[in-house]
């Protein structure tokens, strides 16, 4: 028949957008014609659809990127509204956004002292203009340690809170009035809803007391009371109770608050419920070693070597020492705890200041018998102190 067309275009195909063309030739017959014709409408047919699906595909991309922007824009606003709302109160702030933990602290700082200003006039006001000192309500961030000189050490002084303050924010919190002196007894049960509510609600460093007690604190309040610790705790007080019946964990969680707040504590301090290791347990007696007493109560203590403690110990007139349950049946360390008492006494037996004020050994329930804890007093030249095991 003769060659039917009189040029040939190669198909691409539809995604390379060529089109087929067929170049028609006078010699093709009519079906031939119509054959081709019918070809070259059906690919053009099916161009079409494919472009329509692809410009679909790109509006419907082009719609959800467009859709997620703005969806990260609400977000970002959310997560900043959340910032400003944020409590200022709550240490696990600082783990959530871009600003730094000291970058926040400032914030935070600046936002209480702008508050505390107006809080204290409007006191003054209900008082009729007689500042007696009271503060504010929510908690502050306060940048603990501070060292103040001149100026500054007049404004930390004015933020010790005074008694009143202390009874108002307690009356607050559980509905009923309380006097408060230097002699009185403090005790915050964090197992007690409102007692948890004055950790939020105290906003200056509590005045001078007798005997402060801090009890069941939950696993998850501890950055909560370490803040307290850092800046609440108060200025001057003859004994401090830490933890009594909370489960037990690592002291090493509250070293760093411990030691500031065992130079506010004039006689007596006792650690309740805590793992000790060798390490903490040295830097704790070197913390207390100008106290009256150190007691530990129902404490695991790992002493598995002989401590060094003859230069940390230089200086101490501690008098009395506690292991009370140290090595009860419920701690890890009850079948070597006399091989762990045998070598704190041998080490402090080497401490001359420590022997010479040493006098009360505060022992009961700590699974062994009386008579072996004498001996072992006796071999490391404790004959004379006096042991209390009940």
């Amino acid at each position: 028949m003769g060659n039917p067309l009189s040029c040939f275009c190669k198909n691409y195909g539809p995604d390379n957008n060529e089109m087929v063309c067929v170049a028609k030739n006078k010699s093709l017959q009519d079906e031939e014609y119509q054959n081709a014709y019918l070809k070259i409408d059906k690919a053009g047919s099916n161009l079409r659809d494919q472009r329509m699906q692809n410009a679909q595909t790109h509006h419907k991309i082009a719609s959800n990127a467009k859709e997620r922007e703005q969806r990260i824009l609400q977000a970002k606003q959310a997560i900043g509204t959340m910032r400003e709302r944020l409590n200022p109160r709550r240490e696990d702030a600082w783990k959530f956004g871009s600003m730094s933990i000291e970058e926040t602290k400032s914030d935070f700082n600046g936002r209480w002292k702008e508050e505390s200003k107006q809080e204290e006039t409007k006191q003054a006001e209900r008082r009729g203009k007689k500042d007696v000192g009271n503060g504010l309500r929510n908690k502050p961030r306060q940048e603990p340690n501070k060292v103040h000189t001149g100026d500054q050490d007049k404004q930390a002084k004015e933020n010790i809170a005074d008694y009143d303050y202390l009874s108002m924010i307690c009356k607050e919190v559980t509905g009923q009035s309380q006097k408060y002196t230097s002699k009185s007894k403090f005790v915050i049960d964090l197992s007690v809803g409102y007692h948890l509510e004055f950790l939020f609600q105290i906003r200056k460093r509590m005045p001078d007391l007798d005997k402060f007690i801090i009890k069941n604190i939950p696993s998850d309040r501890k950055g909560d009371v370490k803040v307290f610790l850092q800046n609440y705790f108060p200025q001057s007080l003859n004994t401090f109770c830490f933890n009594i019946g909370a489960d037990k964990y690592a002291i090493g969680l509250y070293m760093n608050e411990l030691k500031m707040c065992c130079q506010r504590v004039l006689k007596e301090i006792r650690i309740h419920d805590f793992d000790i290791r060798q390490k903490n347990f040295v830097s704790l007696l070197s913390l207390c070693k100008t106290k009256d007493s150190l007691i530990f109560i129902n404490c695991t203590i790992y002493l598995s070597s002989v401590p060094k403690l003859e230069k940390i110990l230089i200086g101490s007139t501690l008098r009395k020492l506690g292991l009370a349950r140290c090595g009860c049946s419920t701690n890890e360390n009850r079948g070597t705890f006399r091989s762990h008492f045998q070598n704190l006494m041998s080490a402090l037996s080497k401490c001359n200041d420590f022997k010479r004020s040493f006098e009360e050994l505060y022992i009961p329930g700590c699974g062994v018998k009386s008579d072996v804890i004498s001996q072992i007093l006796k071999d490391n030249g404790f004959a004379t102190v006096e042991l209390c095991i009940s």
